[in-house]
């Protein structure tokens, strides 16, 4: 499960008591749905810029199983947009990208 669908979750619980039952479950399902659905896999550049890392450090994170990635049968690898979200809560580490695309400065890397 990724971040952005655990907050909303958890926003939601706020509400709960406020909303028909079967409102809630389905609002619960859909939210689950469409997380799982816009879980995109990254190549490592992705994921590297995403971070302010050169590949070579994503390579070695995930060989190290500090990351989570998937190996390709031609030796490319490709990380969950979810597991590289968890990874950053994990190591707290701030993405210099924003949602939106902004630019952030790097405050903390390992």
């Amino acid at each position: 499960m990724n971040n952005k669908l655990i907050c909303f979750l958890k926003e939601l619980e706020y509400i709960k008591e406020y909303i028909p039952p079967e409102a809630f479950n389905d609002l619960v399902r859909k939210a689950t749905a469409l997380a799982e659905k816009d879980d995109r896999l990254l190549i490592a550049s992705e994921a590297a810029k995403r971070l302010g890392v050169s590949r070579t450090t994503i390579w070695r994170w995930s060989k190290n199983q500090l990351l989570n990635f998937y190996q390709l049968p031609g030796g490319q690898i490709r990380i969950r947009e979810s597991d590289l979200e968890d990874f950053i809560e994990k190591h707290r580490l701030i993405s210099i990208f924003t949602d939106n695309g902004q630019q952030n400065p790097r405050q903390l890397l390992i």
